[in-house]
């Protein structure tokens, strides 16, 4: 039985081109494949319907200060790329500008109006459509990282990230993070 798998598996690779990584746990009797990641599938659309955005996602990494990139435009975001992808299990994290350099708003500009049970949709490369629903907001000290933003978990998460709080010219940015903490509707 287990060889079968493994041929299926190494089929799918050779005549599809996808690269696939397996996480297996082993416990006593038996081996369980935790999950699969189709590595050429990625977001890239985000839908929020309640507060009017509909945008472009972009795949960033860390900036040279050891942050999270941030989206290179004011009306797109930006999902970190190293991290978890929407859909998957684990936290995947997606950022977006508050506002720009003239203090207009920007793509999160309403992200604070975001209610619990607000739906959020984000879309694939492949067309496929993964849907999360809010379940709470939380504004953190923009020098905290959070291990609920970025950690380990067990469940399918995507937290939406801007900046809250006061701008401070002196610092040139706002002292706060808000993060919307949404888990994946399950179909």
């Amino acid at each position: 039985m287990f060889r079968k798998i493994i041929l299926r598996i190494a089929f799918l690779i050779l005549y599809t081109g996808i690269v696939i990584s397996i996480t297996l746990i082993y416990t006593p009797a038996q081996i369980k494949v935790v999950r699969i990641i189709e590595k050429n599938i990625y977001p890239v659309y985000l839908s929020i319907p309640s507060i009017g955005i509909k945008t472009i996602i972009e795949s960033m990494g860390v900036a040279k200060d050891g942050t999270m990139e941030v989206p290179s435009r004011t009306d797109i975001v930006s999902w970190y790329k190293f991290g978890t992808r929407p859909g998957a299990v684990g936290n995947a994290v997606i950022a977006g500008h508050y506002d720009n350099m003239f203090g207009l708003p920007a793509v999160f500009y309403k992200l604070d109006k975001l209610k619990i049970g607000g739906e959020v949709i984000v879309e694939n490369n492949d067309k496929s459509i993964v849907r999360f629903r809010v379940v709470k907001s939380i504004s953190y000290n923009s020098k905290t990282v959070s291990e609920e933003v970025f950690g380990q978990t067990t469940a399918s998460r995507l937290n939406l990230i801007t900046c809250d709080g006061n701008w401070n010219p002196q610092k040139g940015s706002y002292p706060n993070r808000l993060v919307v903490f949404t888990e994946k509707i399950m179909e």
